[in-house]
């Protein structure tokens, strides 16, 4: 069972913040030049238009926001593997962490071909968060 929990924690990034669909693009594109490597994604978005009737007029409303993508390492092509991007609890319309895949059955051993390229996309993700900390101080 211990084996299993560290491989369900190590397999999810807690972002310590939110992103709307730009900035996560901007953390995909940091992810695959500091990896370096290859990052091929799929947006998927739910919006509405509200109609208002005091304005006459539809607004649009942003709705839920998935991210899923396949990135691979440049320096160890063996090093592949797919993630999603997760909606924020708060307002689906932003993504707030990033699950890997997990295969049913496998054992921690089994990961060892992805657990270096988890942990160094959560360093990633980590300098990512800093700098967009640093450059609003």
């Amino acid at each position: 069972m211990e084996l299993i929990d560290e491989v369900l924690k190590r397999a999810e990034i807690v972002f310590p913040g939110h992103l709307n669909l730009k900035n996560a693009e901007k953390l995909l594109k940091h992810i695959s030049e500091n990896l370096p490597g290859d990052m091929h994604y799929f947006v998927e978005t739910h919006n509405n238009f509200i109609y208002d009737e005091k304005s006459g007029k539809a607004v649009k409303e942003n709705g839920t926001l998935k991210i899923n993508a396949n990135l691979s390492s440049s320096k160890h092509p063996l090093n592949f593997d797919t993630v999603q991007l997760e909606p924020w609890s708060e307002n689906t319309s932003y993504v707030s962490s990033m699950k890997f895949q997990l295969v049913p059955g496998w054992e921690l051993s089994d990961y060892h071909r992805v657990l270096p390229l988890w942990d160094d996309v959560r360093s990633l993700v980590e300098e990512y968060f800093k700098n967009i900390k640093s450059s609003k101080d």
